[in-house]
């Protein structure tokens, strides 16, 4: 199974809904997808690469401090990140109640410094909401989605 991305449009702000066969695979495609948001036109190249880790009480909120950790990163260097990777993922028992730090996320992501010669800007992400966040097994697939403040 292929993962499959849609664009959520939402009052002043816009989103992403990954379906994809594994959590994993949805981590990686909203965060590659984000990079759509930055960057509407334009290669990025896996110039630079950046290790991330996220940790959270629950599954929806670590996929928001994923993508939170993957703006800041790029917002602290100028850069933008085409491509990601999960190393490590950890959502934690199912039957125990979220708790902080229950659930773990390790990878990395590579791109390269922001160039506005080559790269046509998106709308500017302000930030990654727990607004509408989620992350769910629904039968053989993984669904996740966020929203953005643009």
């Amino acid at each position: 199974m292929t993962v499959r991305l849609e664009r959520i449009d939402h009052t002043g702000d816009a989103g992403l809904r990954a379906i994809g066969p594994d959590p994993a695979a949805v981590f990686r495609a909203l965060a590659e997808g984000m990079a759509r948001f930055q960057v509407e036109a334009g290669e990025i190249r896996p110039r630079v690469r950046r290790e991330i880790a996220a940790a959270a009480a629950d599954p929806a909120e670590l996929l928001v401090a994923w993508l939170a950790e993957i703006l800041a990163t790029g917002a602290v260097h100028g850069e933008v990140y085409g491509e990601a990777a999960v190393r490590e993922l950890d959502l934690g028992p199912a039957d125990r109640p979220p708790a902080a730090g229950r659930c773990r996320v390790r990878g990395e992501v590579r791109g390269e410094p922001l160039d506005p010669a080559r790269h046509v800007p998106g709308p500017e992400i302000k930030a990654v909401t727990y607004h509408l966040a989620e992350l769910r097994r629904e039968g053989n697939r993984w669904i996740g989605q966020v929203l953005f403040d643009l």
